[in-house]
């Protein structure tokens, strides 16, 4: 669990945590969905968890959160992530985005953030363990301002 959000588990444990509504991908990947979920109190999202094997038995590894028809509704968490430490780098060029990998010393999870307009923008919370999407280039950036100016100045403000 992170954040009161599950992480990672079985389908007992997706199922115990809300995510009910499922479907079959395919013959070996199940997505059970579930709404109005927060994180840092931000939100409400839309969330999902993949689940493998032919019933999920291999469980999941990572929670994905998005809003329908808001793509900016996520970069809000931004403004938290800022304010408790967080740094991130981001992958892909200036000219073609692609993620914010946020960490921060001590976490067992990092938070990927779609940076890309192009389709439906997402943020994974994965555990540290799951290495998926690390494998390229990570550039480090101090400042937020990636984000939007709005994000950007409401994360410099001192709650």
């Amino acid at each position: 669990m992170f954040q009161g959000l599950p992480i990672s588990g079985d389908p007992a444990f997706a199922r115990r945590s809300g995510f009910r509504d499922c479907i079959h991908l395919d013959s070996v990947h199940i997505r059970c969905r579930r709404g109005n979920m927060r994180v840092f109190g931000m939100g409400p999202f839309e969330a999902a968890v993949d689940l493998s094997g032919a019933d999920g038995e291999s469980g999941f590894d990572r929670l994905t959160l998005w809003r329908e028809g808001d793509q900016d509704a996520l970069y809000r968490v931004v403004v938290p992530l800022t304010r408790r430490g967080w740094r991130y780098c981001y992958t892909g060029t200036e000219q073609a985005g692609d993620q914010a990998i946020f960490t921060r010393p001590g976490e067992a999870v990092r938070i990927s953030i779609d940076i890309s307009y192009y389709g439906k923008r997402r943020l994974r919370i994965l555990p540290n363990w799951n290495r998926t999407g690390t494998g390229g280039k990570c550039t480090p950036d101090d400042s937020v301002l990636r984000f939007g100016a709005d994000v950007a100045r409401a994360a410099q403000k001192v709650s």
